[in-house]
């Protein structure tokens, strides 16, 4: 529904004497931009998968179905396991953090002695 001319002109008016009493503001200094520091990357390159296994003792070539382990390395089928490539990954304070976040805190209210 279009405005009537009169509206419209009081509109404009209203516009047009708002922007004559506002004082225009500053607007604040434009600061210079720190320069970014080139040793440091912000976009860092995926990790890509290793030919081989990375086992010291191991040459195997790694197939499509052979994964990382917690320890961020690739292995083959035979040192998957964390026992047989002395895995660095701390097991024990990862399920102590999923046990703490799964568990509910349950403490018994104090009774009012008489």
């Amino acid at each position: 529904m279009p405005l009537a001319e009169n509206t419209f002109n009081e509109l404009l008016n209203l516009l047009k004497s708002d922007s004559k009493t506002k004082t225009p503001e500053a607007s604040p200094p434009l600061l210079p931009e720190a320069p970014q520091d080139p040793t440091k990357d912000t976009l860092e390159a995926p990790k890509t998968k290793p030919k081989t296994c990375q086992h010291v003792a191991c040459k195997k070539k790694l197939m499509l179905s052979d994964f990382a382990c917690r320890c961020e390395n690739y292995y083959c089928g035979a040192h998957r396991h964390a026992e047989s490539h002395s895995c660095a990954y701390d097991f024990k304070k990862q399920g102590a953090t999923q046990l703490e976040k799964q568990l509910v805190k349950a403490v018994a209210s104090k009774l009012d002695r008489i």
